[in-house]
């Protein structure tokens, strides 16, 4: 979260100089990165990106930390002077378990594109394990014949707002965004699995941002 665009822009020049290649140099990525939709009231970038392991994930700060290169092009975001030059507001960070149904990020390709990020918030564990079993066994493949196309799936492991899910969708644009949605709502399948006794009431809150890629951005 940024108070202004000189953090902004301090924080542009960190990850397309500093941590976007670096993570390519370890083996990671892509690193998607997205500024909030203008008709947000938040003021925030966001940064995603994958790990094949806990354990690679564990070790990213210490290996950064011994890149020579990172560290040098990475001095004037991570060095400041004071906390009134601070390079941000605050970071929210989230470790996301990938779905069993899509185990791997599906990268769109490049252009102008508009990307939605969603959180499900479930009222109890259980709930929320049924929500995810619900993608896994079903709900990908209708989203996929209806062309909504996803980035990845995730269950919250440690973040905000657990228990919860959270995926990313990739659209043309709002219209394109539009009318899957529509296809989704009218799809049979789908109004066949929403009547499943087992999953109904499994979703108690949505949160919905939408995300545009910066220049830099690999996704």
């Amino acid at each position: 979260s940024l108070a202004n665009d000189e953090q902004e822009g301090l924080l542009d020049r960190f990850l397309e100089n500093a941590f976007v290649p670096a993570m390519a140099r370890l083996g990671h990525g892509p690193v998607g990165v997205f500024d909030v939709m203008e008709d947000s009231e938040e003021n925030a970038v966001y940064v995603a990106t994958s790990f094949p392991t806990f354990e690679s994930y564990e070790s990213l700060k210490g290996q950064l930390a011994q890149d020579s290169a990172f560290m040098s092009a990475a001095e004037e975001y991570l060095f400041r002077d004071n906390k009134a030059s601070a390079a941000f507001e605050r970071q929210e960070r989230r470790l996301l378990r990938a779905f069993s149904g899509m185990p791997q990020w599906k990268a769109p390709e490049s252009g102008d594109r508009l990307f939605e990020l969603r959180d499900y918030e479930s009222y109890s564990e259980v709930t929320g394990e049924l929500k995810v079993e619900m993608f896994n066994v079903a709900e990908i493949e209708i989203f996929e014949d209806v062309g909504l196309n996803a980035v990845f799936y995730g269950q919250t492991l440690i973040g905000p707002n657990q228990p919860n899910l959270v995926y990313l969708l990739v659209h043309d644009d709002m219209d394109a965004h539009a009318a899957a949605w529509d296809r989704f709502l009218k799809a049979p399948a789908w109004k066949e699995l929403s009547q499943n006794e087992r999953y109904k009431g499994t979703v108690s809150k949505i949160h919905r941002t939408f995300l545009r890629p910066k220049a830099y951005s690999q996704l």
